[in-house]
């Protein structure tokens, strides 16, 4: 099995996914891959094995929104909550991970021919020495390319996310990074494991469970949100079409919401600036006809685009230099951490 899959689509299906094409088809698609273990009750077999189902049904997953245009995909593929399982079951998705990220490694030229950037998010720290160093030497491996993006949430919750963004804002302020009025929304969200990411436009879930299951929490606002009954070792392409007409059947409300969100931030900003945004001393830009320029576009790109436009806009020329070299300091720390991992192993 591999990770970029080349299987060609029947002429029917590339029929009803060039008519779809014609439409709003979304950049960023999450996945919560429920129903592994229901599907291996179902079946008769293994839960490892429903596992190892659900991972051929994600490549499978990964060539058609490839071949629809989708630039980036996060799936749910372990939670933190997860590790409350029985221990063989726990064993059994390790050595499945082992495998199919040593996979990864071996698939360099192909991911590479692709473009393709493969991000793991979640606490790391708590999967095994192996793994850690598997994960980091793929993050390295593929940092450069561009082409698209999957980020793999492994030992994540969004809970755990969001805590440790706010951890790092708290120590960059008591380091001295960061002053306290330089903590805006969109500082903590330029923390969390998707700061390099857009929102995503359509989150799908499958097996029946109508919840998020502490899965992109933050991000997911003004998500377009699909719910189906199939287990996700027999979702098929069909579904995926019926998601993306669905969140086709509701962009203009969504966008409509986001511009609305984006608006309510910029009228929030002139009207005096966020509290304690200035100092004695600090030269204010506070926001213009620029500020507001691409409201109108408000794809889950350009939200965020337009609310870094907005903590600019708002926010002094020194603030924003202090933190621009937070993030970077921030980001360097992270790499160096990879890096560390890999030089560990060698």
């Amino acid at each position: 099995m591999t990770w970029i899959s080349d299987k060609k689509l029947t002429w029917y299906e590339s029929v009803c996914m060039n008519v779809l094409k014609t439409g709003q088809v979304p950049r960023h698609v999450a996945f919560i891959m429920d129903g592994n273990r229901r599907y291996a009750k179902r079946n008769h077999i293994e839960k490892t094995e429903g596992h190892a189902r659900g991972f051929t049904k994600l490549s499978e997953t990964l060539k058609w929104c490839r071949d629809l245009g989708v630039t980036e995909v996060t799936v749910y593929a372990f939670s933190i909550e997860n590790f409350r399982r029985p221990q063989s079951e726990i064993d059994g998705i390790m050595n499945l991970a082992r495998e199919k990220f040593e996979l990864l490694l071996k698939e360099r030229d192909k991911l590479s021919e692709h473009g393709v950037c493969i991000r793991f998010i979640g606490d790391l720290s708590l999967l095994p020495a192996d793994i850690q160093r598997q994960t980091a030497e793929v993050m390295l491996m593929t940092r450069n390319n561009k082409a698209a993006r999957l980020n793999i949430a492994f030992s994540y919750t969004a809970r755990e996310e969001i805590s440790r963004a706010v951890r790092d804002v708290a120590a960059g302020v008591s380091d001295g990074h960061l002053w306290s009025s330089d903590v805006t929304e969109r500082l903590v969200e330029q923390c969390l494991y998707t700061r390099e990411s857009p929102r995503p436009d359509l989150l799908v879930r499958t097996s029946g469970e109508v919840r998020l299951s502490d899965f992109l929490l933050w991000q997911t606002t003004h998500t377009c949100i699909f719910f189906t009954e199939v287990l996700w070792p027999d979702f098929s392409i069909w579904h995926l079409f019926s998601a993306v007409f669905t969140y086709q059947r509701n962009y203009d409300v969504i966008q409509a919401a986001r511009a609305d969100r984006s608006l309510r931030r910029l009228q929030h900003s002139t009207d005096g600036l966020l509290p304690g945004t200035a100092r004695p001393g600090d030269s204010v830009t506070r926001p213009g006809d620029s500020a507001g320029e691409s409201l109108d576009s408000t794809d889950s790109g350009s939200e965020c685009a337009a609310d870094d436009r907005v903590d600019s806009a708002s926010q002094s020329a020194a603030a924003q230099k202090r933190v621009q070299s937070f993030l970077s300091h921030l980001d360097a720390a992270r790499w160096g951490r990879l890096e560390s991992l890999v030089a560990e192993g060698s």
